[in-house]
């Protein structure tokens, strides 16, 4: 736990990368992702992919929508599948067959696997799925014909490579925050965390434009910033706070320099 934590009164870190369901800003744009993601799950679909920049809130999507699966559908979740076919197709045994895994034969191994469950009881959610290899990814997509519902998360480049391999069924791309969303995400990651600290509205201002509605940018200039505040033993957010914040991460040409 970082020292700035307990002085600002955080019951914990309210800005950390990791993901953590407690912190998950619904945004309207990530409520309609999910709304996506649910109405994919009880249609005929079998491809549904999840798109935006790095930092959006993609994972959170995925692991809220995974953490509300109703009872009697099984699902993986891989992130960043830096795999090779063979190893892709072990990780999904490993996950989903009560088994030894046969390394000569995996395909027709997890094939006999699939063709003893329910059509549409089963989900592989891919993370940062545009690092997948070509033939990764059509293995996977080939999976489709086997009734497997398969959701794949990443950057927008990802959607050509998959509309080069058959139709997509359900698509959604977040979209970074707009101001009032980014002012709202703020103060509910200071509220989970326990503070009831208000940040004022120019340094919200600054934070969003600056971050350009990103999350993953907005948590680490949140940290720099409590972090300055603290080592000047300061329970007021100012301006300059921000603005040694911005420069330690390499932002000074996107903010003003005011008594840093």
């Amino acid at each position: 736990m970082r020292a700035y934590t307990a002085f600002f009164g955080f019951k914990f870190e309210p800005f950390e990368r990791a993901v953590n369901l407690d912190l998950f800003y619904l945004s309207e744009q990530h409520k309609n992702a999910l709304a996506m993601l649910e109405t994919f799950l009880t249609s005929e679909g079998s491809l549904a992919l999840l798109l935006g920049e790095s930092g959006v809130g993609k994972s959170l999507t995925i692991k809220k929508f995974l953490s509300q699966l109703p009872s009697g559908v099984c699902y993986t979740y891989i992130n960043l599948p830096n795999f090779t076919e063979g190893d892709l197709l072990k990780k999904l045994l490993a996950d989903f067959v009560d088994a030894p895994i046969n390394d000569d034969h995996p395909r027709e191994q997890f094939a006999r696997f699939l063709a003893q469950i329910d059509r549409g009881a089963l989900i592989i959610a891919v993370d940062g799925a545009h690092t997948l290899s070509s033939q990764s990814l059509l293995t996977l997509l080939a999976l489709k014909e086997n009734g497997v519902k398969i959701i794949l998360s990443g950057l927008a480049s990802l959607r050509e490579r998959v509309e080069l391999q058959g139709a997509i069924d359900a698509e959604f791309e977040i979209p970074t925050l707009s101001f009032a969303s980014c002012k709202e995400y703020l103060s509910y990651r200071v509220k989970q965390a326990g503070s009831t600290l208000e940040l004022p509205n120019p340094l919200a201002k600054q934070i969003w434009l600056v971050s350009k509605g990103n999350p993953l940018i907005i948590n680490a200039l949140m940290k720099r910033l409590f972090a300055a505040a603290f080592l000047d033993n300061s329970l007021s957010l100012k301006e300059r706070y921000f603005t040694r914040a911005a420069l330690s991460l390499n932002l000074a040409g996107k903010v003003e320099r005011k008594n840093p």
